[in-house]
């Protein structure tokens, strides 16, 4: 991913050193900036290169209804599954909406691995301790996953933030290669 480094107001956001070593991802990138139409943009991107099954369970560990509850947001909609397309590339997000202290924040969630699995049954609403432990279990080696968080603060629901997602996301893609 190549985030919007000419935006107002960019800047890249370190992961904090708990959050990395929990997550052991192999790279990271996050970003925060603005756009024309004055929403607020906060962009998160790990990757965990093939490996141990143990690489999938790390991948889906960082989720929205997870983390956030954690630094004092609530949920206030339910997640959703949604499909963004990119030309001929179909990205499925987990799309859900939080509030903390009168501010909203509408988060998108995709999870994909390298075999270009866009969650198919290990589906992210569904990724649960049997899940996780039947993984373990199976002792299977695991492609190479990524995971893309992008976090809109300013449009007033979800509908108007998922088309300002379809709009922007393209562009952060396609410099980087990944739609190609």
């Amino acid at each position: 991913v190549r985030w919007p480094e000419n935006a107002t107001g960019f800047r890249t956001i370190p992961i904090p050193s708990a959050a990395a070593d929990l997550l052991r991802f192999d790279k990271s990138s996050s970003a925060t900036w603005k756009t024309l139409d004055a929403y607020e943009w906060t962009g998160f991107f790990f990757e965990w290169f093939p490996g141990p099954v143990h690489t999938r369970i790390l991948a889906r560990s960082h989720r929205p209804e997870i983390c956030l509850p954690a630094v004092g947001f609530e949920a206030v909609k339910a997640p959703a599954r949604t499909v963004v397309r990119i030309g001929e590339m179909q990205l499925q997000f987990v799309e859900q909406t939080f509030k903390a202290d009168g501010r909203t924040i509408h988060v998108f969630y995709c999870v994909q691995d390298d075999a270009g699995l866009l969650e198919g049954a290990e589906n992210p609403l569904d990724w649960n301790f049997s899940s996780r432990m039947q993984a373990v279990l199976g002792r299977t080696e695991s492609v190479g996953q990524r995971v893309l968080e992008i976090v809109i603060s300013g449009p007033d629901n979800i509908e108007s933030a998922r088309r300002a997602l379809e709009q922007q996301l393209p562009a952060w893609l396609e410099s980087s290669g990944l739609a190609e």
